[in-house]
């Protein structure tokens, strides 16, 4: 449980509060970027089957769609870094939350390494071959864990709910999606991976973004008490 005390709300320069609130915007904006390159870079490779192929298949080496998404991907990582400063900054925020923001920027970091560090496309390569890419995914999930687990006791019990089925979600997905790796490797069908997969990768999406609504709520509230004040 959080004993740290709140640190006292300061009253903000109007730069630094539209500073903050474009920070805290840009979690929901990530989650929105993440998902729409995912659905428009499915759409865009042909012969893609999205229940049955991985997300990282659209950035494998080979990949006819491998360009659209390394610049989204990069777009989606700087936004997240970007909403983890904003977290630190947060006013009044608890120590628990300015660490949630530390894991924030530390895992848009490892995030961005993983484009750069792509598996091969389905049967071209083996499990021996794509492993620092199976390396860089469990260190971005372990980043995930780390940040949800922290962010979890932030707020009321309601978002303590919310983060425990998030991490249920993240490890239940990996795990299922990890056995069926060996099957990707060789060529062989998947049914249900990219299902099972973007379990994992869409409760995190939903967790930050509704992480940078509550945020920006907070600070809502928080401006109109020093108006009404």
């Amino acid at each position: 449980m959080e004993h740290t005390a709140t640190l006292p709300a300061r009253t903000a320069s109007p730069t630094r509060a539209t500073m903050l609130k474009a920070l805290l915007v840009c979690g929901a904006i990530s989650s929105l970027v993440y998902v729409g390159s995912d659905i428009i870079g499915a759409l865009l490779y042909p012969g893609y089957n999205y229940a049955g192929q991985a997300f990282s298949e659209l950035l494998a080496i080979g990949s006819p769609v491998r360009p659209f998404m390394i610049a989204t991907a990069n777009i989606y990582n700087l936004l997240v870094i970007a909403f983890g400063i904003g977290v630190v900054l947060s006013d009044g925020a608890k120590r628990s939350l300015r660490v949630t923001g530390i894991l924030l920027v530390f895992y848009g970091v490892v995030s961005g390494v993983g484009p750069y560090i792509p598996m091969h496309v389905r049967g071209t390569s083996t499990v021996t071959g794509d492993l620092p890419h199976i390396l860089i995914t469990a260190a971005t999930v372990l980043a995930i864990l780390l940040f949800v687990g922290f962010g979890s006791v932030t707020r009321a019990r309601g978002f303590l709910l919310f983060s425990i089925a998030t991490i249920v979600a993240v490890i239940a997905g990996g795990a299922l999606a990890g056995t069926q790796v060996a099957r990707v490797a060789a060529g062989l069908p998947s049914p249900f991976l990219g299902l099972i997969e973007r379990l994992n990768i869409y409760a995190t999406m939903l967790w930050i973004a509704v992480l940078s609504i509550v945020l920006l709520g907070d600070r809502a509230a928080r401006l109109s008490e020093e108006v009404g004040a």
